[in-house]
């Protein structure tokens, strides 16, 4: 008895099931939300004396999702202007073809392939959710027109009720979330800041590490940028929450951008410190190692007032150190890079601050930019309008009433979760509807007929089980069982003012839109997305089109517009299949795309545009980065083609170093920057260590010679200056045995010297210059 109770003790419900069944309070009363919009939606339609009532408690449904208020609001909006050019679209195409259904049929299959591919090419749930509800609001129109009889009154009548049951659902699921126990989207958009400052500072601790732990490093990338477009997701909304949404959203975009730009910067520091640490002097290793403890420190602190203050603390002792410490290009850029690390950081807190106080900072930013792939976005579109075309094929050659629809709903979620992991919610939807068969059939069957007519006994019958299967809304995994029950619920049992209790109608129903869901899944698997190869290539190829043209934008927006693309085109790989190749492909999008490289660029190209106020040397950076554009593309496909590069990048020094605007720690940063960018491309194109070795005399062959003849110079000098070694005992010249072993232990610590600062492996001064790739101007 005791083992059994202990084993009771320990038994835990699996976490879907625990949704349903021991919701939390949240989910109760999202739940008592959603029955009251429900309810009130078909109370009033039903009053309305509508013949099809049960499409505003399909719109109430669909509402569900993402309930808080400026979520519903927005969504509610985009619904209602939606649902009313669904509407206009259907009246215009049975104006146009309704003598010819065959024509209607085949416009609306193109105009859904139209709402498909637009649905695709934003990021915003809602906009999508907008084109959803205008593709089946003029499928509903139109379909429903031709199945019946068709006459001018008949039809305008159909499409009124259309559109007043869809938006009487929107504006009852608004009303019933901002009056009872209003969820605000500030609350959500709070808990995503502060997650983005935790998963960006889990990140730095994995880059900064020597540890090549390459899966780990991977994963807490796409988790940091996961948290940032959760972030950005929800900057739209807040704004519909009050004065203070504004503020709020532009603090969100604040804190995107800057961690984003932090992503960038850490994969050059990143790069540095895993594979080259031989590089790095002991000024830089210092900075490396207070930068690892105060990120540490700060990402197991719970205050973010304590954790600014210490990378504030750290960027005023950061920014003591002088640059003479620095003693190569690359060390310069390095240093340039931590101080840049934490100015974001520092921006990051107050920008997370300014979220959940939109008065305490004043932050202004744009959004992140965002980038489409057009193949991609055809295909999604290819595929819904194949939906709708096998359903109004099934629907002609059966003469089956209720096959239309299969061109309704499965459109819906073709277009709403096309860019979800479609096959994981179409299993969820079809469990779902599955489930809710059984059910639709005991309460239809069983239940209403015995029920009295009236509204309140309606109600507690129909709408109440339903309040089981909303509780699924509340958690992300079980949105699509929720979504798929309830919408079959709803069909098979169709509640309003004359039902019928038809049972063999109500199977036929829910089996029509178990065909439509099983159909939909199957496209989906002969008409995939495009595959890595192709994914690749179009990813790549767009990457180099943007580097080209980063001389064309403005400043203010150059930094976001970029990093934003390259972060979504880097999802975009890592949605390929858990495979292998899925992580080289993760590789080459954080190699390849390469955050930092494209980050560096648009500093550095205005830095020095708008420092040398030269007209030549704004033309010499725009071929500056239509050679880097040609090298990236070469180098992402293996080829270690960056010749042009090198020549202009020759050029551009010899201009900047004849300027007067440019000091000695001006020309160690470009220098710095060309050397970390050739790095970059020649290990993405597979070069040897050696030719990575010979970077100096290959990029800028009369500095490094001009470093090594100082060199010499200073060791003849030294040579001159020196006294010869007094004999007193031995007249041959050769040291005593007190000297042989002095000069033995000096030697011994000027090896152990060089080898701490990472340039001497027991090599004379010539071969230390080339095994450091940036030449040494301060020696």
């Amino acid at each position: 008895m005791s083992s059994l109770t202990a084993r009771l003790k320990e038994f835990t419900l699996p976490p879907k099931l625990a949704v349903f069944l021991t919701p939390s309070t949240s989910a109760v009363q999202f739940a008592v939300k959603a029955v009251v919009a429900m309810a009130l939606a078909l109370y009033i339609a039903i009053y309305l004396d509508f013949d099809r009532p049960y499409w505003t408690l399909i719109s109430a449904v669909f509402l569900q999702i993402r309930p808080q208020g400026g979520q519903v609001i927005e969504k509610g909006m985009f619904q209602i202007v939606g649902t009313v050019l669904g509407g206009v679209l259907g009246l215009i195409m049975l104006g146009l073809y309704i003598q010819t259904p065959p024509l209607a049929l085949a416009t609306m299959a193109m105009v859904v392939f139209v709402f498909s591919t637009l649905s695709s090419m934003t990021h915003n749930f809602n906009v999508t959710y907008f084109c959803a509800m205008s593709a089946v609001t003029m499928n509903l129109i139109v379909v429903i027109s031709l199945s019946g009889d068709v006459t001018s009154n008949h039809i305008f009548e159909i499409a009124v009720q259309r559109v007043s049951e869809i938006c009487i659902g929107a504006l009852c699921a608004t009303v019933s979330s901002m009056l009872l126990w209003p969820q605000h989207v500030e609350r959500e958009i709070t808990t995503h800041a502060r997650g983005v400052i935790a998963k960006a500072l889990d990140s730095m601790v994995l880059h900064l590490i020597v540890e090549d732990k390459r899966r780990e490093r991977h994963g807490s990338l796409l988790a940091a940028i996961g948290a940032v477009e959760l972030l950005e997701a929800d900057a739209n909304p807040v704004v519909y929450e009050g004065p203070t949404g504004l503020g709020r959203a532009r603090a969100a975009h604040m804190l995107a951008q800057k961690t984003l730009s932090l992503i960038a910067e850490m994969q050059v520091i990143g790069h540095l410190v895993r594979e080259h640490p031989d590089w790095i002097n002991p000024s830089l290793q210092h900075v490396f190692d207070r930068l690892r403890e105060t990120v540490k420190q700060a990402s197991e602190e719970k205050d973010l007032a304590v954790s600014r203050k210490l990378f504030s603390d750290l960027r005023k002792e950061v920014g003591n150190i002088a640059d003479s410490e620095m003693k190569t290009p690359l060390q310069h850029r390095a240093l340039q890079g931590v101080k840049e690390v934490l100015q974001h950081l520092v921006v990051m807190h107050d920008a997370c601050r300014g979220v959940a106080n939109h008065r305490s900072v004043n932050l202004r930013a744009r959004p992140i930019s965002r980038t489409y792939d057009v193949l991609s976005s055809i295909t999604i579109g290819l595929r819904s309008s194949l939906m709708f075309a096998c359903g109004a094929t099934l629907w002609i050659a059966t003469g089956w009433d209720v096959a239309f629809l299969t061109m309704v709903l499965p459109i819906v979620f073709s277009i709403m979760f096309a860019q979800s992991p479609i096959k994981a919610v179409l299993r969820a939807v079809t469990v779902g509807n599955l489930v809710a068969i059984p059910v639709s059939l005991i309460v239809n069957g069983l239940i209403l007929p015995v029920a009295p007519g009236f509204y309140e006994l309606l109600v507690l019958c129909f709408i109440l089980p339903m309040g089981l299967a909303v509780l699924g809304f509340s958690s992300r995994p079980t949105i699509g069982y929720a979504l798929g029950f309830c919408l079959t619920y709803i069909i098979m049992t169709l509640p309003g003012n004359y039902m019928a209790f038809d049972l063999v109608g109500s199977l036929e129903r829910g089996l029509s839109t178990f065909i439509g869901v099983l159909t939909l899944y199957t496209l989906f698997r002969l008409v995939p997305a495009p595959g890595p190869l192709i994914m690749r290539k179009r990813l790549i190829s767009a990457t180099a089109a943007d580097l080209a043209s980063l001389g064309l934008r403005s400043e203010d927006d150059s930094e976001s517009w970029l990093n934003g693309r390259l972060i979504v085109r880097i999802q975009r790989l890592a949605s390929i299949e858990n495979t292998e190749s899925q992580h080289s492909l993760i590789e080459q999008g954080l190699l390849g795309l390469n955050l930092g490289q494209g980050h560096a660029i648009i500093k550095q190209a205005h830095r020095f545009t708008l420092d040398g106020d030269d007209p030549r040397l704004r033309a010499a950076m725009r071929q500056w980065q239509e050679a880097l554009s040609e090298a990236y593309l070469a180098s992402a496909w293996g080829d270690n083609n960056d010749q042009r590069f090198v020549a202009v990048s020759r050029e551009m020094f010899d201009m900047m170093e004849h300027s007067r605007h440019f000091d000695e720690a001006k020309l160690k940063r470009f220098q710095g920057l060309c050397y970390r960018i050739m790095l970059t491309l020649r290990r993405n194109a597979g070069v040897s260590e050696d030719q990575l070795g010979q970077l100096p005399a290959t990029l800028f062959p009369g500095l490094a010679k001009r470093a090594a003849a100082e060199e010499d110079e200073a060791s003849r000098q030294q040579d001159v200056n020196d006294p010869p070694i007094a004999a007193d005992d031995d007249q041959t010249g050769q040291p005593t045995d007190n000297q042989a072993s002095s000069d033995e232990g000096d030697g011994g610590a000027t090896g152990q010297d060089d080898a701490e600062d990472g340039s001497s492996d027991g090599t004379d001064g010539d071969d230390d210059d080339s095994e450091d790739p940036p030449p040494n101007n301060d020696r």
